[in-house]
């Protein structure tokens, strides 16, 4: 899976220098593609993010603030989308691996955005699954980049259960708050310097 989302992701950006990928049990809200869409327009100079993710998690949103969005050092593989110049940034072989895989300082480092994360990229490294995402996710850590999520989500997980290839538990912990507004001239409010979850 991992070979064909790289390369099919790969054939899409450069054709069209930047991509929005979806797997087949996320349910999208209706300004799904709005939100993605105006997101990739408004931080596309801005280096600092390496994805726009339309799925967020429950977090409080500060007193006063009006932004839509809040920065994560860590990218959701439910719903995203991203632009060339950070994709092809990606080593996605992990060519240091003999170096980094002792480095308790990369380990921790890395953990910041989730005590699985480096548990999973040793288990790709010694082919106990095959993820992308977190090669991605190693590569935005190492970049110290960002990914842009909503406040309220536009994008729910329903791939959980004994079938499912990555999620086999029978329901999410990650509980959202779904944006399921509807209408055609909504514009999202993405500001300069989001806020941090990181």
């Amino acid at each position: 899976m991992a070979k064909n989302v790289i390369d099919g992701v790969t054939q899409i950006i450069n054709r069209y220098g930047r991509a929005i990928v979806l797997e087949d049990d996320l349910y999208l809200a209706p300004l799904f593609l709005t939100y993605m869409n105006q997101a990739l327009e408004r931080y596309a100079d801005d280096k600092r993010i390496i994805s726009v993710c339309g799925y967020g998690l429950r977090v409080k949103r500060p007193k006063h603030y009006v932004g839509d969005v809040y920065l994560s050092n860590r990218s959701s593989s439910w719903g995203w989308a991203t632009w060339a110049d950070r994709w092809q940034t990606v080593d996605w072989e992990i060519k240091d691996w003999e170096v980094i895989k002792s480095d308790s300082s990369v380990i921790k480092g890395f953990n910041r955005g989730g005590s699985d994360m480096f548990g999973m990229l040793k288990d790709y490294m010694e082919h106990r699954n095959n993820s992308w995402a977190i090669r991605f996710c190693f590569a935005q850590y190492r970049q110290k980049s960002y990914s842009v999520h909503p406040f309220r989500s536009l994008v729910e997980n329903e791939g959980f259960g004994e079938s499912a290839t990555n999620c086999k538990q029978k329901f999410s912990r990650f509980k959202t708050d779904m944006d399921y507004r509807t209408g055609e001239n909504i514009n999202f409010e993405f500001p300069s310097e989001p806020v941090s979850y990181t």
